[in-house]
């Protein structure tokens, strides 16, 4: 050993991925067909996760997470995927897309000790600002409501945002 003075390592650790998430699959492919075709792609398939349409539950949203045993079986699935839909490989006729699934992360406590606000959704199309404003205020003093304004050609919008003064009146509103 030297006199020299060593130089810093950084250490980055890795996140163990072993779950795939696959993009533009077809929206009436069930689970049970999914796993069906997947399988010949590569071993090891834990679960699949095809989370459904909210207004049509006999539907899925176009995309899927395939979790697998071993990070060395998801990557073997996911490079013969990648490979097959360069070859052509579809699924009901749509070429699917793969790629690893990022990991969910809980957001920042002290972020969200800031948020004051709370997001209602599928509101009937007669809510007023005003109606909303007087069902939520028993729960705290409301600064605001918003509810965005719809644009010609889109749906309505069926959704709006309640500021509270105070984080504990936006979770009691919550709580109901």
């Amino acid at each position: 050993i030297s006199n020299k003075p060593f130089k810093k390592l950084r250490v980055t650790l890795s996140d163990v991925k072993n779950r795939l998430f696959l993009g533009n699959v077809p929206k009436d492919i069930s689970k049970a067909e999914l796993r069906q075709t997947l399988e010949p792609k590569g071993d090891g398939i834990i679960t699949i996760d095809l989370p459904e349409e909210p207004d049509n539950p006999s539907k899925n949203r176009g995309f899927a997470f395939v979790e697998y045993e071993t990070f060395a079986l998801a990557d073997r699935a996911r490079r013969k995927i990648e490979r097959a839909s360069e070859d052509g490989f579809q699924i009901k006729g749509r070429t699917v897309t793969v790629n690893w699934a990022e990991p969910r992360t809980e957001p920042d406590e002290e972020v969200m000790a800031q948020v004051k606000a709370i997001y209602v959704r599928h509101l009937p199309d007669k809510v007023t600002d005003e109606s909303l404003r007087k069902l939520f205020e028993p729960f705290g003093n409301i600064t605001r409501v918003i509810m965005p304004s719809q644009k010609p050609g889109q749906k309505r919008r069926d959704f709006a945002f309640v500021h509270y003064e105070e984080r504990a009146h936006a979770l009691a509103a919550i709580e109901g």
